[in-house]
């Protein structure tokens, strides 16, 4: 992969400062886009155990926090993107779909499919089948 050198001036000196830097990507649409960038590039180059072990243990937590304190599906989250309070049982799903996705990107990298009838698939499949109406209707034909 040929690097500009400007990505190469941005990776050197991102080195030392991991953190509060952006990567020059012009996918990079909005703040909210810019807020989890940061976090993938925090984790670039990283070796594959590594961010396993980290999921694991971020899974492992989470799970434990939702199962010591339920939360009512009418109750009051705050989004972790752009700091506004949500419904439970509105952003929950959703972060659902987003782990369920993410794991289809790493399983179609790994040639390994799987995963297609679990539950977070059935809640995955539900928020794309209520989208679609709406995507559609934005096509510009």
């Amino acid at each position: 992969m040929i690097r500009s050198p400007t990505w190469r001036a941005w990776r050197l000196s991102s080195l030392k400062t991991r953190y509060h830097r952006k990567p020059p990507a012009t996918h990079i649409k909005s703040p909210a886009a810019a807020y989890l960038e940061r976090a993938v590039h925090t984790r670039r180059g990283s070796p594959s155990a590594v961010l396993l072990d980290e999921f694991d243990q971020v899974i492992t937590r989470r799970i434990t926090q939702l199962r010591s304190r339920p939360i009512a599906p009418s109750q009051s989250l705050v989004s972790v993107i752009d700091q506004r309070p949500i419904r439970a049982d509105r952003l929950l799903p959703l972060r659902v779909f987003d782990a369920w996705a993410h794991e289809q990107d790493i399983r179609a990298a790994l040639a390994r499919p799987g995963n297609l009838t679990s539950h977070a698939a059935d809640v995955s499949w539900r928020i794309i089948a209520n989208a679609l109406p709406n995507l559609i209707a934005k096509i510009d034909v």
